[in-house]
């Protein structure tokens, strides 16, 4: 078999080449997300026990093991280990560090990026920090990874309401 170059002059390509060349085209499209995944709703225990651990990794200041729980998408705003550490340090210094939280409530929806459609589950938990020791929440978003089944975390942050008799009752 052979190839011709854009020079027009031919080039040979053996069996093996074009094997290889296949086989990495193979890969490569197995890593590209897919528009057309089907939506199938997260599994509660398993997405419940990625966001605990996040709660946990934040009770910690557990930069390095957040790092690696945090979605393709987040790594675009927090380069590294290093730089999460300097977010997680001002979000302490602002609402103060997560000493404790209750899983209050758990939402199942879709999550859309660009045109990229996938799986999410929030869950909001009841924090006590070091400055707040009521009426602060931590939202967690878990989504399926881009390009496998695995579970990343999308987000997460703490917030309240302005006048906390207005949150939801499910949130007290």
């Amino acid at each position: 078999m052979a190839v011709v170059l854009a020079s027009g002059r031919p080039k040979a390509v053996t069996l093996r080449k074009l094997s290889l060349l296949f086989l990495l085209s193979a890969l490569l499209a197995a890593c590209t997300p897919s528009k057309d995944r089907p939506i199938v709703e997260l599994d509660f225990n398993t997405a419940k026990a990625m966001s605990d651990a996040v709660l946990d990794d934040l009770i910690k200041a557990d930069s390095k093991d957040l790092m690696e729980r945090l979605d393709v998408g987040f790594h675009s705003l927090v380069k590294d280990e290093k730089d999460l550490k300097l977010v997680l340090e001002k979000m302490y210094k602002q609402y103060g560090k997560p000493l404790s939280g209750e899983l209050k409530v758990s939402q199942a929806g879709v999550r859309m990026d660009d045109q990229w459609r996938r799986p999410k589950r929030t869950f909001w938990y009841a924090v006590k920090t070091t400055k707040y020791p009521k009426n602060y929440f931590l939202k967690v978003e878990v989504v399926r990874a881009f390009s496998s089944d695995n579970l990343d975390v999308a987000g997460f942050g703490f917030l309240t309401f302005n006048d906390p008799s207005k949150a939801p009752s499910y949130m007290h």
